[in-house]
């Protein structure tokens, strides 16, 4: 049997020349265990520290062979086999080696993991990787806007809101709910000229650039659309000057520009007022007011659906209407005009009023008269009355109730049905009741 088993085995196994092997592999493995705790080993070295371990052992056991070490083979001599021998330090050793082992790979696995990577210091002459990771840039400070700017965008678009215009040569400055304007002089948006923007004086500016356009002007098709003719244009432009007005004296903390605002909203108010009268006087001051007493009619018949819209509605308080207004500016320019005026819208109800049968017919409305239901003509009547001086004009007009003294119509005799006649047989009540009926005829 000994002939088949190496030598080296042999010796392990016998205890016998293998102890010297054992204990010098055991000095081996505690050393390399202790250069392994003193500095970690690449693999390229521990490969070449096994393969210079595995030659000596072969030398170690070919000089053992050439020195008679078949005796130390032959088993077959002693009459029973002698028991293995084990060091039972050596299992412990290994334990403790295998264990040191574990414990230093998982030492320098977490310090690789939590060491953040040192990065090498870069000098001044050298050029920075681009590959490296670049610090997050600081924040730069928000410059301060320019006061004055931001005035004029106020300004701007207060307009947009309230006379539904626009104006500038920029794209920017245009906005498909506006009509946007082409002013001759460039004044009102040139900062150079005008470092403030909008002024009180370019009110003026605007608002005739926008009342001077013709009804079949390309500029009036907005979206929405725009509300058609003067009137209607002009009224809304006083009751949304009107809530501005109420939304900036509401403010409670403000950059100081309101009381400029506040003004211009003012300043707008008045001026609608005044472009209105002119063009209740003078229809043909400008094309879109040819027919501004049937304008004003239309809207004073649209009170009864939206009163909240209606020209009478007072947005900022009792008697602050565009139509309170505008009566009060035309009676004061031209009493004469004015009962002109009140002439003409109450022909304009009447007229269509006596195309109905009932205040729940439905007038045909067409272009030169006034249409619809019979209720929204009296309610008309009725909010063509809500200013005195327009009341007073009213019982003066000849239509008004009862026809002119002095007229054939006046002395015309009109006789409802004879009073009944008592007839014979009747009991007390009954004569009584057809005396009462004789007295109201």
């Amino acid at each position: 049997m000994s002939g088949f088993l190496p030598e080296g085995l042999a010796n392990w196994a016998l205890g016998g020349a293998g102890q010297g092997d054992n204990s010098d592999d055991q000095q081996a493995a505690s050393s390399e265990n202790n250069e392994t705790q003193a500095a970690p080993i690449s693999e390229q070295d521990m490969r070449a520290k096994r393969m210079a371990r595995l030659a000596a052992l072969e030398k170690k056991n070919s000089s053992n062979a050439e020195n008679g070490g078949s005796n130390d083979m032959d088993v077959d001599k002693s009459d029973a086999a002698e028991p293995m021998q084990v060091d039972p330090d050596e299992g412990k050793k290994t334990q403790t080696a295998a264990a040191t082992a574990k414990v230093v790979a998982a030492k320098e696995s977490s310090s690789s993991l939590s060491a953040p990577a040192a990065t090498p210091k870069q000098s001044k002459n050298t050029i920075p990787d681009v590959n490296m990771a670049e610090e997050p840039a600081q924040k730069k400070p928000k410059s301060p806007s320019d006061p004055l700017a931001r005035l004029r965008r106020k300004k701007i678009l207060l307009l947009r809101r309230v006379l539904q215009v626009t104006f500038g040569n920029e794209a920017s400055d245009r906005t498909p709910a506006c009509v946007h304007l082409q002013l001759d002089d460039d004044e009102v948006y040139n900062t150079s000229k005008s470092p403030n923007g909008v002024n009180i004086g370019h009110i003026t500016d605007l608002l005739v650039s926008r009342l001077s356009l013709s009804p079949s002007s390309r500029s009036l098709e907005t979206i929405p659309p725009q509300k058609p003719g003067l009137i209607a244009y002009l009224a809304g432009c006083h009751k949304r000057a009107g809530e501005e007005w109420k939304d900036l004296k509401q403010k409670k903390k403000g950059d100081g520009s309101e009381e400029e605002l506040c003004g211009l909203l003012e300043e707008i108010r008045k001026q609608v007022v005044s472009y209105a009268a002119s063009s209740l006087q003078l229809p043909d001051l400008f094309e879109l007011g040819g027919n501004s007493c049937l304008q004003l009619a239309k809207c004073l018949s649209t009170t009864a659906t939206d009163p909240s819209s209606s020209v009478t509605f007072d947005v900022m308080g009792k008697n602050t209407s565009f139509y309170y207004c505008v009566c009060e500016e035309l009676h004061s320019q031209d009493p004469d005009a004015f009962e002109t005026m009140v002439a003409d819208i109450a022909k304009c109800i009447t007229d269509a009023l006596s195309k109905c049968k009932s205040l729940l017919d439905e007038s045909p409305q067409d272009e030169s008269g006034l249409g619809g239901n019979g209720l929204l003509l009296t309610s008309a009547l009725r909010e063509l009355c809500t200013n005195k001086k327009a009341a007073s004009c009213l019982t003066k007009v000849p239509s008004f109730l009862l026809p002119p003294a002095d007229s054939p119509q006046a002395s015309e005799w009109v006789g409802g049905p004879p009073p009944p006649q008592i007839p014979r047989g009747a009991n007390p009540n009954q004569i009584n009741f057809i005396r009462r009926m004789q007295e109201m005829s």
